[in-house]
C-alpha cells in the first residue's frame, strides 16, 4: 500500500476507512518518511473518514427508516377515514332509498 498512484491511494485509504490495521499502515508511513506529522494526517482522515462518513450515513439510514414507518401509519389513518367515509355514504344511501319507498 502506498501513494505511488491514483489508484493506489484511493485503496490505501479505503483500508483506512474500513479500518482494516489503520494503525499498522500509520506506523509503516511514519516509520518510513522518519516524520511524525503523517501520524497527524492519518488520524484526521480517521476521524474525517470513518467517525463523521459512517455516521452521517447511520444517520441517513435511520432517518429513513422512520421516515418508512411515518409513511406506514399515515396509510393506515388514511384508509381508516377512507373506510369511515365510505360506511357513511353507504348508509346515507340507503337512508334515501327508504325515504323514496
Amino acid at each position: 500500500m502506498n501513494f505511488n498512484d491514483l489508484t493506489l491511494s484511493m485503496l490505501t485509504l479505503f483500508t483506512l476507512i474500513i479500518v482494516n490495521n489503520w494503525f499498522v499502515i500509520v506506523d509503516m508511513y511514519a516509520d518510513v518518511s522518519g516524520n511524525n506529522i503523517v501520524r497527524v494526517y492519518f488520524i484526521v482522515f480517521y476521524y474525517f473518514g470513518v467517525m463523521v462518513g459512517i455516521n452521517i450515513v447511520i444517520a441517513f439510514a435511520i432517518d429513513m427508516f422512520g421516515a418508512v414507518t411515518r409513511m406506514s401509519e399515515d396509510y393506515e389513518k388514511d384508509m381508516d377515514v377512507l373506510v369511515d367515509k365510505a360506511m357513511n355514504r353507504r348508509t346515507e344511501e340507503d337512508i334515501r332509498v327508504e325515504k323514496k319507498e
